[in-house]
């Protein structure tokens, strides 16, 4: 069946204000209107069929109009943001196959930027820069999204990018070299290098990452797992000659393919800060400048970041322990003393024999705060409860607060670019807590409240 034939899911107009449905669009511009045409029914059948979105083309304001068809949907607001993605991505050049992987994966995302933010180039210097990041025949492009497993748009002086946080920024890298002038040979052998590198780094990063961004994420299990991240980068780092020797043997296979020659930089005896190692082997020398200080900063930042807070979380250990760990449980009265209801050591100490009797007649073990919160009673507990509190709300990451710069950037858009700071800290508050229901009644009470002119009549 043709895409001209294809039904279209009819919304209503979003100018109604009796719907609480949310609504994307996406404009869509003048060259990419006939792709679009021809690859609908490519683009309408994941949207529909997977997404359980509506979606439809609006002719006279050329915009991609997706709805979300329940109301106050939680999960439809993830799937509209995912239908949203999906269908930007294609009318920024991308191939549907490749803009799919957006609805598929949560990981992906889509970095655009233009060749004047990393330098501005004029005339025929513009043009060589794009040409360098093309590559005859388009082999610089292609090798680069090979190698990092993204892909890349060219569009005029923009560029694009699909792929993982970690890919985009290696890919971006390459790319700010070639438009600062750097020759496609020397960009493939740092590109060869640092993906390999990158790759087993941030493989034993994913879990810990993947964990710190939970809400219901506390410092006990967040110590623990960067503890057991540690051992395996040390372990890593042990074993790092005939580690990096698979690294290097895999990327000079790569290198090969492309007739490209792994060297070492140029070395001088003068210039204390740049890495002179005195080796004619370049993967001994890449070996020693590049992948051993990788893991041992990572490694520094783990101990620094979580396994230095450990003293502290082996006293919280004494409220999760059947064993009775009295000094332990001391210490941290000692150190929250003044948080705390009754600063008696005797009351102390038989709320805490009563909270171990409690922790035994349970048949599983909380392993967490949050879940040990759930069975402590205030009233019988107060003192407990408030060290459970202390525990759940210390802060282990900042991935809250990052993501309400995440919803401002698709708030502030370029056709809000004079929105107001007070209007725009609205929009983003009633983004953030979307979860907090308001009715039409609080929202009249709040405006009665401000003078007006005319007397404002429900």
């Amino acid at each position: 069946m043709s895409t001209h034939n294809r039904p279209l899911r009819k919304i209503q107009s979003t100018k109604s204000v009796s719907d609480n449905r949310e609504v994307r669009k996406v404009p869509v511009p003048s060259h990419r209107l006939t792709p679009l045409k021809e690859h609908w029914l490519k683009i309408y059948t994941p949207v529909v069929d997977h997404l359980r979105m509506d979606i439809r083309f609006n002719v006279k304001s050329r915009n991609v109009e997706i709805r979300n068809p329940v109301p106050d949907d939680e999960i439809g607001s993830q799937h509209l943001q995912k239908a949203a993605d999906f269908v930007k991505a294609f009318v920024y050049g991308f191939e549907v196959e490749d803009a799919l992987a957006l609805i598929r994966l949560d990981n992906l995302f889509v970095e655009s930027f233009e060749v004047k933010d990393v330098k501005t180039l004029k005339g025929d210097h513009l043009s060589r820069a794009i040409g360098r990041l093309a590559g005859k025949g388009g082999r610089t492009k292609f090798t680069i999204e090979n190698v990092t497993k993204t892909r890349i748009v060219l569009a005029d002086t923009k560029i694009h990018i699909l792929g993982s946080f970690q890919n985009i920024q290696v890919a971006m890298r390459a790319i700010c070299n070639l438009i600062l002038g750097s020759p496609p040979s020397k960009v493939y052998g740092q590109l060869q290098q640092l993906s390999k590198i990158l790759t087993k780094g941030f493989g034993f990063r994913l879990p810990l990452s993947k964990q710190l961004q939970k809400i219901n994420m506390d410092l006990r299990l967040a110590v623990k797992l960067a503890h057991e991240t540690y051992q395996e980068v040390q372990v890593y780092r042990n074993d790092a000659k005939n580690k990096f020797e698979k690294i290097f043997k895999e990327a000079s296979k790569i290198a090969d393919n492309f007739e490209v020659v792994i060297k070492i930089p140029r070395t001088s005896n003068r210039q204390t800060p740049r890495v002179n190692i005195n080796t004619t082997s370049a993967e001994e020398y890449y070996r020693v400048s590049i992948f051993i200080p990788y893991l041992e900063s990572f490694a520094n930042e783990l101990k620094e970041r979580f396994i230095d807070h450990e003293t502290t979380l082996n006293s919280f250990h004494s409220l999760f322990s059947k064993e009775e760990l009295d000094d332990d449980f001391m210490t941290l009265v000692n150190y929250y003393q003044d948080d705390l209801e009754n600063g008696n050591r005797a009351i102390l100490m038989a709320e805490y024999k009563l909270w171990q009797r409690c922790l035994k007649k349970l048949s599983e073990e909380p392993t967490n705060a949050l879940q040990a919160l759930s069975f402590c009673n205030n009233e019988i507990y107060p003192n407990i409860y408030k060290l459970l509190q202390i525990l759940a709300t210390l802060p282990v990451s900042i991935s809250s607060n990052e993501r309400t710069f995440s919803n401002l950037k698709r708030i502030k858009t370029y056709l809000r670019n004079t929105i107001g700071e007070k209007r725009l800290n609205g929009l983003a508050m009633m983004c953030i807590h979307k979860d907090l229901k308001l009715t039409a009644d609080e929202v009249l009470d709040e405006l009665v409240k401000k003078k007006r002119k005319i007397d404002f009549v429900l």
